[in-house]
């Protein structure tokens, strides 16, 4: 819904100062965004902190997001979950918009 966009060829379109393209929507840290993608205020939630959103409807609730984007909307009281691509994705991005949440925020996820 915001972000990279997926153009009619399968390939996404970003911009962060320039356009790009690639053939996967990235995150900020240039990497593929992967269902369970948490773009959030670095200031408040660290890259790589993992969180979960009980009061998300099912399976959201048992979830365990990655802060690993950021985006222009997001603040202190905002965080985008990214769902996927499609129409299905678009459905569960709808189903899950909600406001005054509670975020339950642990340490950074581990490179093994």
């Amino acid at each position: 819904m915001e972000g990279w966009g997926q153009t009619r060829y399968g390939w996404f379109l970003g911009y962060d100062r320039t356009y790009s393209s690639s053939a996967d929507p990235q995150s900020a840290l240039g990497k593929p965004l992967a269902v369970g993608s948490l773009a959030a205020d670095k200031n408040e939630i660290p890259f790589g902190s993992l969180v979960r959103i009980n009061s998300l409807p099912p399976p959201w609730n048992n979830q365990l997001f990655v802060a690993n984007d950021v985006g222009s909307m997001i603040n202190q009281k905002h965080v985008d979950v990214y769902c996927g691509t499609g129409s299905a994705a678009n459905a569960q991005t709808m189903q899950i918009t909600t406001d005054n949440v509670r975020l339950c925020q642990s340490g950074p996820v581990r490179d093994s």
